[in-house]
């Protein structure tokens, strides 16, 4: 039955364990559970999207009574919802719990690969794009830029529809809302910001905060972003949907300059500010320019990061000034050391929403653009092949945590089985507390591909 909450996605409640668990029993029980939220759904398709998405949760594979045979359940349950997806015409969601059944969800993907495109919506074009960009993420190079294009799909509001909501919270007369739009986007925050403590007597970020906070869910872009393996992360973002994104999937962050010590492997740098911290919201004119004076060393951080490494730009317009003004610090330090013309250095790449030929030779010096789509697809298309796109590349960037794993060796073809059988005889030799240098790297090695020296079964499960 479904449970809505507004402002929310529908969450439909089921039942999914079964007292004598059969592989098929869990997979149409899947299949079941689209028909059903496709059938009973609404026609309305929140924020935008252009067509309906349903996640799925691994049925079974938990306390449903299927948990040693959750590679099983897998290998039949892909292709299944995939059949689904295309009948129904909606996009299907497979949701894991750990990063081992999401590896193994990544490895049955990749023998279907080898029979049919999955991602039809890709040209060639596209997914070499994309392969570059991944092999720099699995090789730790990339570092992602992104912005308020990819909290959209949340629905957190973009910059147009957020001074709307401002100047609501404002209460501006007809006057003020007739004029304030031919003003540039700085300078109406600027008046916002002195109309909104008139009338509340609050700060603009406090204002902000409160339009922006449990406003939002994390969607299918940030969810994709979270997966990616890549240590550092910027973001002019107020909201914290990458941040409960990262949580959720046991790799959080430790947020700049905000928690610098908290021992997390990947690092987030929040360029202007946080909804928990709303005096350090950059919004306004004044904000703006005070930025480089307040925020020098955050700024330092990105100059290094576009020197250093491969930048990724997602969801990012690149108009912002405090960007603009960064580039040009970095464009003045690097492009003296070879004047040559065509010898201009690369500092990153930008996915686009769409093509766009004349922002693609502003930035030809700097900057590679591209985009999955044409001009021609509707904007909510062309979201959606974002959102595809960055699919295609988790999956050309998924670990093999479940290689070594019980529980998971439905999905091994015949050459993987072969290797797992030496990685054993392997295990057996590798002693439990290895004093050589040679023997740690072994041993880091056989946990990256799933070995664990007792393997539990998930909670509430008896272990085999």
């Amino acid at each position: 039955m479904p449970v809505e909450v507004t402002g929310r996605p529908k969450a439909w409640i089921g039942w999914t364990a079964s007292d004598e668990p059969r592989n098929e029993w869990f997979v149409s029980g899947a299949t079941e559970f689209v028909d059903h939220v496709v059938a009973a759904g609404s026609k309305a398709i929140r924020h935008g999207r252009s067509r309906r998405l349903v996640a799925v949760p691994l049925v079974g594979a938990g306390k449903g009574g299927g948990a040693w045979e959750a590679g099983t359940i897998l290998d039949a349950m892909i292709p299944a919802l995939d059949e689904k997806a295309r009948e129904h015409d909606v996009d299907i969601a497979l949701v894991t719990w750990a990063e081992d059944e999401y590896a193994a969800a990544q490895a049955v993907r990749r023998e279907i690969y080898k029979k049919r495109d999955l991602w039809p919506e890709l040209d060639d074009k596209s997914k070499s794009w994309a392969d570059l960009r991944a092999k720099s993420a699995a090789a730790g190079k990339l570092v992602v830029f992104f912005g308020a294009g990819l909290g959209a799909g949340s629905g957190i509001p973009l910059w147009k529809d957020l001074i709307d909501q401002l100047m609501s919270a404002a209460c501006l007369d007809n006057d003020e809302r007739e004029v304030l739009p031919t003003w540039s986007a700085l300078d109406q925050a600027q008046y916002l910001e002195r109309a909104l403590a008139d009338v509340h007597g609050g700060s603009i970020g406090n204002t902000v905060a409160e339009l922006i906070r449990d406003k939002g869910f994390v969607n299918l872009s940030i969810a994709s972003l979270a997966n990616l393996p890549v240590e550092g992360l910027i973001t002019t973002n107020y909201d914290k949907l990458f941040e409960q994104a990262a949580a959720a999937i046991k790799s959080p962050v430790v947020v700049l300059p905000y928690d610098p010590h908290t021992g997390a492997s990947r690092w987030l740098l929040k360029m202007h500010g946080c909804i928990d911290y709303v005096d350090d919201i950059v919004l306004t004119r004044n904000s703006y320019t005070r930025y480089a004076e307040r925020n020098q060393a955050l700024a330092g951080i990105v100059q290094a990061m576009l020197i250093t490494k491969e930048m990724l730009f997602l969801g990012f317009s690149l108009s912002d000034e405090n960007f603009l003004r960064i580039m040009d610090a970095v464009r003045r330090a690097v492009s003296p050391r070879d004047p040559r013309p065509g010898k201009e250095m690369q500092l990153g790449t930008a996915l686009m929403l769409k093509d766009e030929p004349v922002m693609a030779r502003r930035w030809r010096r700097e900057l590679d653009l591209f985009s999955p789509s044409t001009s021609s697809i509707t904007d909510a298309e062309a979201a959606r092949r974002l959102e595809i796109f960055l699919d295609y590349m988790l999956f050309r960037t998924a670990s093999t945590k479940h290689l070594l794993r019980r529980r998971l060796r439905g999905t091994l073809n015949r050459e993987e089985r072969a290797l797992v059988e030496c990685l054993e005889k392997l295990v057996e030799l590798a002693p439990a507390s290895p004093d050589s240098t040679a023997w740690a790297i072994v041993n880091d090695m056989l946990q990256r591909l799933g070995h664990l020296e007792s393997e539990q079964a998930p909670e509430g499960m008896p272990e085999q």
